[in-house]
């Protein structure tokens, strides 16, 4: 009986042990997390302005259940690793057509960076519209169910490099398997791997500003006056959006084209060359009815839109033999870019346009 009982309190001290030294526990995890990019400024953009685009990591890993030893979703700290990829020429999210150009990269004070946290060496140009942030071997840091503010890029409009004018998407990704989370319960070598990614928007002037037809019948015409001395007439109606835009120092310009001559004609007038009255803005040169040009241009401001006018330009220019064709476009540049084409009406005096087409 006492070699039982010894026996006994040898196995449940063995048992004991057992239970102390048995992780209590032995769950898994799931690694995940995205990057949020965060332009200062989505737009409307314009030629030249400069952005600054935040980089930030949010983790989102947790441990995963486990009924049977009462494990639950902790929220978990998880590393990023590098080299995380910004992409700011994206027509679509997976970057499968690009625009180069429409945007700069212009590197910062810190390593290439504006700004950049502990564990980010530095930001560097990549191939085409990308931007690389190196990240340290070790890599970022990242507490649990919390974010970090990766870096910071700055970027540049650059609206001659690209005529594209549709809103240009902002990619983020890591490398596969850059982000490492580990479970709370289990031992340290049981860890998840997966990689992140997200995407922003940015958008131009010219996205938002495409020549919007009257609100009233205001036809565009192009009028042949049939005589070798004197240059035909063109008419042309629309409300504008200019904001950030001053008339009164800015060039204008109007190019009339068709598939056969690009252009039939261009008129450009320099900055300086509006006078004002009031909110409105004018040029008359009575002189174009015999020389050509613009014989007037003017911008009246619409009532309850601090930005949008009504434009009117009437300009001379011998179109006859050019403007054979029903297809033209008609591009205006005013701070901004506006194009537009359509198919005019033939009329017995020329041509006539009584809606402008949507982009």
């Amino acid at each position: 009986m006492r070699r039982f009982h010894r026996s006994a309190r040898f196995a449940f001290a063995a048992l004991v042990v057992a239970t102390l030294t048995w992780p209590r526990h032995a769950a898994s995890v799931q690694s995940s997390a995205s990057l949020s990019l965060v332009p200062s400024n989505s737009g409307p953009l314009v030629d030249g302005q400069e952005i600054d685009v935040s980089i930030v990591a949010n983790n989102t890993s947790t441990d995963t259940p486990n009924p049977a030893l009462g494990d639950g979703t902790d929220p978990v700290p998880a590393t990023l690793g590098g080299p995380v990829t910004v992409s700011f020429g994206c027509q679509d999210c997976a970057c499968a057509v690009n625009t180069d150009g429409r945007l700069v990269f212009v590197p910062g004070a810190v390593a290439g960076c504006v700004g950049a946290a502990p564990g980010v060496l530095g930001c560097a140009a990549g191939v085409g519209s990308t931007v690389l942030l190196e990240i340290d071997p070790a890599g970022v840091a990242i507490p649990a169910a919390s974010s970090v503010a990766l870096a910071s890029i700055r970027l540049r409009v650059d609206a001659s490099a690209s005529p594209v004018v549709t809103p240009l998407v902002l990619r983020g990704v890591t490398e596969p398997c850059a982000v490492r989370a580990c479970s709370s319960n289990a031992p340290a070598t049981l860890c998840s791997d997966c990689d992140a990614g997200g995407c922003s928007l940015v958008f131009f002037q010219a996205d938002v500003n495409p020549p919007m037809d009257c609100p009233h019948p205001c036809p565009a015409r192009i009028r042949f006056l049939r005589d070798a001395a004197t240059p035909d007439l063109f008419e042309f109606h629309a409300l504008v959006d200019l904001s950030g835009v001053d008339p009164a120092t800015e060039p204008f310009t109007v190019t009339l084209s068709n598939a056969a001559f690009q252009p039939i004609f261009a008129f450009t007038l320099p900055a300086g060359s509006f006078t004002t009255q009031g909110p409105n803005f004018f040029y008359r040169d009575n002189r174009a009815r015999q020389s050509g040009g613009f014989e007037l241009v003017k911008l009246s401001r619409r009532e309850g839109a601090a930005s949008v006018y009504k434009l009117d330009v009437r300009a001379f220019s011998a179109m006859e033999a050019l403007a054979t064709q029903a297809v033209m476009t008609v591009e205006l540049e005013l701070g901004v870019k506006y194009s537009t084409t359509n198919a005019w009406d033939r009329k017995a005096f020329g041509w006539q346009l009584n809606k402008i087409a949507s982009p």
